[in-house]
């Protein structure tokens, strides 16, 4: 694997240099969501038994670097490092959430998959991903990932052969993982392709449609001469804290920076089969489309882009409802509903989920495509077997624009607090501590989310 991260130990040798005289470097204030465990920076192999201290729920701390990753008891965890009582110390991701107030309903909780937990992760066959990588495998040729994030594939490409001088190429090296491009923690989102970015989050302000998020703008790498991103994000030195509204529509994200009338980016939720083709893609400029059964619709039934010709929305129906009937986007009624099935209905059952009883009904929570293409979870209480048939579904026609969504209220306005955002003389703190600490190699392999 190609993690050289020279330049990740310059910052954050540079981080603790600036940290250790006192306020150079405030963070981001957020808060302990449960009783945490936290150790000491540079503790190798974080266990239990050498926890540094005990940190109780709703102790406030100072976030520094959103998102990292390492080992606590032998097992790959995401890491975030903070400052308490003048201390630096690393504590698990998870264990954060804002201080600015405002919760994320569960079903957002989406920790990364990564290449150790690609075939293990709860949700392992649903994630978000750039709608554009959708453009990406519907053209069958790896060469239109450059129409997206030549900005990073060039710096990528450079990097590479600057450390490969006999060759090498961002392509052959590429993990299906590293085309997950966005993931909720409570107080951390990731956001972006390629060339995405982790910003802590400062408060969330739920609404009919969906949740506005402000985030703290404060990562050393969105320092204007080091940013390069294919989405819009406000520049460090115009803005130190912003606001973005999420909107699900089906399996779509629709995301916008402030206000509906400024879009930012759209995503769209893909099973394993889609991420796995994708790094097949880029890494042999090959793709099976037979293994793609699935492809995102949007609540209506509409497609951003069309589905490679060779991919066949396949149905297979197995069971009918027994009433009225939702499908929803996780196993719980308080997930969103992605459409309604009529008495009578037939679907297919991809996967079976958690047992739960509603209305004195006991039975597991079931994931189903209909006949309409579209898929997510239903309560299996109110579905009856039916003997297997086959037909096909043929895609439906791309829109012709994109169409944007009207809520039924205005969205609010945050009052978060962005005080605490670092100030400029903060980076340089950071910046001054690395090049002490570090020397002169600049030489970084892209992210591992």
């Amino acid at each position: 694997m190609k993690q050289i991260f020279f330049l990740c130990a310059m910052v954050s040798a540079g981080i603790a240099l600036a940290a250790q005289q006192g306020d150079g470097f405030p963070g981001t204030l957020v808060e302990i969501g449960v009783d945490a465990d936290a150790w000491a920076l540079g503790m190798i192999g974080r266990r239990d038994d050498n926890v540094t201290r005990r940190l109780p729920q709703g102790t406030r701390v100072l976030g520094e670097i959103t998102h990292l990753r390492g080992e606590i008891n032998d097992v790959i965890e995401d890491i975030t490092r903070i400052r308490h009582g003048g201390n630096l110390y690393n504590v698990r991701t998870r264990d954060l959430v804002p201080a600015g107030g405002g919760r994320l309903s569960r079903d957002w909780i989406t920790a990364p998959n990564t290449q150790w937990d690609w075939f293990t992760a709860p949700d392992a066959r649903r994630r978000w991903v750039a709608s554009y990588f959708l453009d990406v495998l519907q053209s069958q040729d790896r060469d239109t990932f450059w129409r997206y994030e030549q900005p990073w594939m060039d710096r990528e490409t450079a990097m590479i052969m600057a450390s490969e001088p006999m060759g090498g190429s961002w392509f052959t090296s590429v993990w299906s993982s590293e085309f997950e491009s966005l993931f909720f923690f409570d107080a951390v989102v990731f956001i972006g392709g390629f060339s995405g970015s982790v910003f802590f989050i400062t408060d969330i302000i739920p609404f009919s449609a969906g949740y506005r998020i402000t985030m703290a703008n404060q990562s050393f790498f969105t320092a204007d001469w080091l940013y390069i991103s294919a989405l819009p994000f406000p520049l460090w030195s115009e803005r130190q804290s912003f606001d973005l509204i999420f909107i699900p529509d089906g399996d779509f994200m629709d995301v916008y920076l402030d206000s509906l009338g400024s879009h930012f980016a759209t995503f769209a939720k893909v099973d394993a089969a889609v991420l796995e083709e994708l790094g097949e893609l880029a890494r042999t400029n090959t793709v099976d489309l037979s293994r793609i059964t699935a492809w995102p619709r949007r609540a209506d039934g509409s497609m951003d882009f069309p589905p490679p010709g060779g991919v066949t929305l396949a149905f297979r129906a197995s069971h009918r409802t027994t009433a009225r009937l939702h499908v929803r986007e996780s196993s719980t009624t308080a997930a969103n509903i992605v459409t309604t099935l009529d008495l009578g209905a037939e679907v297919q059952i991809l996967e079976t989920g958690s047992m739960e009883t509603i209305g004195g009904v006991t039975a597991p929570w079931v994931r189903v495509q209909d006949a309409n293409g579209y898929t997510g979870w239903s309560f299996a209480g109110f579905l009856e077997a039916v003997q297997l048939t086959v037909q096909a579904v043929e895609p439906a026609e791309a829109p012709t624009a994109a169409t944007v969504i009207a809520v039924e209220q205005t969205v609010p306005v945050s009052q978060s607090d962005t005080t605490g955002s670092m100030p400029p003389w903060g980076l340089l703190a950071i910046i001054g501590g690395a090049i002490a600490a570090g020397g002169a190699v600049l030489v970084v392999v892209r992210r591992r989310k």
